[in-house]
């Protein structure tokens, strides 16, 4: 599936609605992002955490890495997440993780700065964390959206953002991983399923929705054999 910001937003705030806390919530999808790292044992990781839920989500990768083994680094720019829940988070992390003042060199990066929340340009400090992960040559992962890279369109998209390796994307792709300016910013991408319900209206199409006798042909065979197909295209907007 393929959500915008605001229906990412809906289906949190439906789960909350539902019963589910929203410190749950967040260990649920985080710890679904750590358990796809193939992180080598006793490697050193640096986790860039912002103050928003993606900032939370980081915590909770952070801990988990430490606890498997890794050497892990966080550092977070703009202090304790905002959110009670990500503060818990943080809290619970700093007992198996270093705390950095500044970026550090590492193994990997996993930049939990910004998430689908974030609307562009870049500026201030962030901006300078950015130009940092940018020049590292460690991979770089990006938990949900690659930051500094609007979720939904990229009409303000100034082309300062991280560019990552991968990226985990949370319940279901986001529209610019599929935009000409915006896609190439975020490596390869991987949805992760927290368990949330599907309700987008837009999906990727995959080979298993097509019927298997309209990809078959022979690959001697003409094309005036196979009959004709028509594309319309365009925009409901």
């Amino acid at each position: 599936m393929i959500y915008t910001a605001a229906e990412i937003k809906r289906a949190d705030a439906t789960a909350l609605r539902q019963g589910m806390p929203a410190d749950v919530l967040m260990e649920r999808a985080a710890s679904a992002v750590a358990a796809r790292l193939t992180f080598r044992l006793r490697s050193s990781v640096l986790v860039i955490c912002g103050a928003g839920n993606n900032g939370g989500d980081g915590w909770v990768v952070a801990r988990e890495l430490a606890q498997r083994g890794c050497d892990v680094f966080v550092y977070a720019p703009f202090g304790e997440p905002k959110s009670s829940e990500g503060e818990r988070h943080a809290a619970y992390a700093r007992r198996f993780v270093t705390i950095v003042e500044e970026p550090r060199d590492a193994d990997y990066v996993v930049d939990a700065l910004f998430g689908v929340g974030f609307h562009g340009p870049v500026t201030g400090k962030a901006r300078n964390v950015i130009t940092w992960m940018r020049e590292q040559s460690a991979p770089v992962t990006a938990i949900d959206v690659p930051s500094g890279v609007p979720s939904d369109e990229a009409s303000e998209f100034d082309g300062h953002a991280v560019k990552a390796d991968s990226t985990f994307s949370l319940h279901g792709y986001k529209r610019s991983a599929f935009l000409t300016e915006t896609a190439p910013y975020y490596g390869t991408v991987e949805v992760v399923d927290i368990g949330l319900p599907h309700t987008s209206e837009w999906r990727v199409l995959t080979e298993s929705d097509f019927d298997r006798g309209l990809l078959e042909r022979d690959p001697y065979g003409h094309k005036n054999r196979y009959g004709h197909g028509c594309l319309i295209g365009g925009s409901v907007i």
